[in-house]
C-alpha cells in the first residue's frame, strides 16, 4: 500500500476526533443519548479517508467477487482479477507470467489473494 493502514486510520481519528469532542460537549446533558452504543454524528473526512469497498480488475474493467472472483495482489503490486490472473497463466509459455500493467515477472505461485 502507498500509506500504512496504521497512519491513516490515526490520521482519521486526528480530523475526526476535534468534531466529535465538540459533540460530547453539545450533548453533556443529554444522558441517553450518550449510553447509546453508536452516537448520531456524521464527520466529513478530507477525500485522502475515501476508500472504495470494491475492487475493479485493470485488465478486464469489470467487478471483482470476493468468492467467485477475488482480487489478486501480484508481487509488483499491481492488482488485477483471478480469472485474469488465470488466462496470464494459461497463455504463458514460460513458468513465469509478466504483470499486465508493468514489465515485472513473476511465478503465478507468488501472487497473494487481496482481502477487501
Amino acid at each position: 500500500p502507498r500509506h500504512s493502514l496504521l497512519g491513516l486510520s490515526l490520521g482519521a481519528g486526528l480530523v475526526a476526533a476535534p468534531k466529535v469532542v465538540h459533540l460530547f460537549h453539545v450533548i453533556r446533558d443529554l444522558k441517553e443519548l450518550l449510553k447509546a452504543s453508536q452516537l448520531p454524528v456524521e464527520v466529513d473526512l478530507p477525500t485522502c479517508f475515501h476508500f472504495h469497498t470494491t475492487f475493479t480488475c485493470a485488465v478486464s474493467r469489470s467487478q471483482t467477487d470476493p468468492v467467485a472472483n477475488p482480487a489478486m495482489l501480484l508481487v509488483c503490486g499491481h492488482c488485477v482479477s483471478k480469472l485474469c490472473l488465470d488466462r496470464l497463466v494459461r497463455g504463458s509459455r514460460a513458468r513465469a507470467i509478466q504483470c499486465p500493467v508493468c514489465p515485472q515477472h513473476q511465478l503465478p505461485s507468488q501472487a497473494r489473494r487481496l482481502r477487501l
